[in-house]
């Protein structure tokens, strides 16, 4: 057993803190693990937990964009338009966000609703540092050099 202080002991088997803090870091660490399934072609896996990270606290922009890329990739294109419309109440319309909406709307509606999505998408300002935060790097981008 471990002690805070010369009063106090903690159980190694004691349950970890609840606080805003600790389920901040889990929903992270939650999401980064998702986001490795997503990219190894497990989605279902990664959607169990982006919706677990969801529950934890606080949803975050990549989160949620994530969770509808999970979606979409399982099939599920209304809870993805679901996510994206979260997404976009809570923290606003952005590139990725369109994108994403674009091709669910191709999967729900046909190509030329789509691509009147994609073209509203194509027209917002490139921000790189949305990429990064949804986890790309600024050489993802066409034209940039490696």
């Amino acid at each position: 057993m471990a002690l805070l202080d010369n009063k106090t002991q903690i159980s190694p088997f004691a349950a970890p803190p609840k606080d805003d803090a600790w389920r901040a870091s889990a929903r992270d660490n939650l999401h980064g693990i998702a986001t490795f399934y997503l990219r190894h072609g497990e989605p279902a896996r990664a959607l169990t937990l982006l919706l677990t990270a969801l529950h934890l606290t606080r949803a975050t922009k990549p989160l949620l964009l994530a969770t509808a890329l999970a979606f979409l990739q399982v099939g599920q294109h209304e809870q993805a338009i679901a996510a994206l419309e979260r997404a976009e109440r809570d923290f606003g319309a952005c590139r990725s966000l369109l994108i994403l909406r674009a091709r669910t709307v191709m999967k729900l509606n046909g190509m030329e609703a789509g691509q009147a999505v994609m073209r509203e998408a194509l027209a917002l300002a490139d921000d790189h540092a949305e990429q990064i935060a949804f986890g790309a790097t600024p050489y993802d981008s066409p034209g940039r050099a490696a």
